[in-house]
Parts: C-alpha cells; structure tokens; sequence
C-alpha cells in the first residue's frame, strides 16, 4: 500500500469485518484538544469519513471511539435496505 495519501500518525486499522479497514488518525483542535478522524474503506473505496472531538481520557481512548464508531456504521451500511432508490 502507497503511504504518501495517510496523514501524519495515521495508522491503519483492520476491524474484524471482512473486506474492511479503517485508518484513523488523530490532530490538535484550535484550542489545544484532540480530534480523532478515521476513514473507513472496503478494498480500495472510501465509504466514510469519521471525525470525532471530545475530552477523551487518553489517545487510545480518542481511537477506541472511531473504531467502534466504524464498526457501527459498516453493520448499519451492510444492513440497510438497499432496495430504495439512490439520490446523490
């Protein structure tokens, strides 16, 4: 995989989902807070983009959110009803 497109401190995370992956990473917010960002891939497709700021106790706590965040999202996108009609 090129790594030029990650961000600096990204780290690619595999989710216990087949065919998915998430890189999340983390960056300083205007007033010296942490955000948390993660964007979720199946192969090669980005479906997602998740930004998440709060007081979280630690990184790994900031990451913990964006994964399970993701994890939430690829069961509702692999759930939903995909009988509808697509308007974007």
């Amino acid at each position: 995989m090129d790594n030029s497109a990650i961000p600096h401190g990204a780290r690619e995370v595999i989710l216990d989902q087949p065919r998915w992956s998430t890189k999340i990473w983390s960056g300083v917010t205007f007033d010296q807070g942490q955000n948390y960002h993660g964007d979720v891939f199946r192969g090669l497709l980005c479906l997602c983009h998740i930004s998440l700021s709060g007081n979280f106790v630690d990184e790994a706590a900031g990451q913990k959110a964006v994964a399970a965040s993701a994890l939430k999202w690829i069961d509702a996108f692999e759930n939903r009803d995909a009988s509808y009609p697509r308007a974007f």
